[in-house]
């Protein structure tokens, strides 16, 4: 199962685990939102919804756990706002509002 990372289904890394080294003008968590999403949008593209579900499911259960932890900040937003495109794009807008809802909650980061 991937937490919070896009290049093999079976990593357990989460993104929030990673170094923030910048490369290129980018640091490496912007690079991994970049390459969740990309992926997210590939299993889409190519009907792998089931994969995409579990893969947002996960991502969400972690940044949770940092925000149940106390942990709200832009990283946290980010996480959150990638998933909510996510499910966007599998038409759960309910899901969505909830999403973007808790980032609201505490954007005053």
């Amino acid at each position: 199962m991937v937490i919070l990372d896009v290049f093999h289904v079976c990593r357990s890394k989460t993104l929030l685990d990673r170094s923030s080294k910048p490369m290129d003008g980018m640091n490496d968590f912007e690079r991994q939102l970049q390459e969740f999403f990309a992926e997210v949008k590939s299993m889409l593209k190519l009907g792998n919804k089931d994969d995409a579900i579990t893969l947002l499911q996960a991502n969400y259960e972690a940044v949770k756990e940092q925000i149940d932890a106390g942990v709200k900040d832009m990283e946290q937003a980010a996480i959150l706002d990638i998933i909510a495109l996510g499910y966007m794009g599998l038409g759960d807008f309910v899901l969505v509002e909830s999403l973007l809802d808790m980032v609201t909650s505490f954007a005053n980061f």
